[in-house]
């Protein structure tokens, strides 16, 4: 059996410099629906960036039934 996690960011500063890495090599001329999780950060402040990470990391986790020996 395979059992894959996903663990989207690692930290502030994982989100932040993955988010910003993103919307350098998004192609614009795809369509809205490409991209959207990325495009919601466009033009996005510091602080709104921030403020986004604190909505980000305040909601509760799922149950997750892979075993890890992931830390942090």
């Amino acid at each position: 059996m395979l059992a894959i996690r996903e663990i989207q960011f690692l930290s502030r500063e994982h989100f932040m410099s993955k988010i910003a890495a993103r919307l350098a090599t998004l192609d614009p001329s795809l369509p809205d629906y490409q991209g959207a999780f990325y495009r919601e950060f466009v033009g996005l402040s510091q602080e709104m960036m921030e403020s986004r990470w604190q909505a980000f990391t305040a909601v509760e986790t799922v149950f997750d039934p892979v075993p890890s020996d992931y830390r942090v």
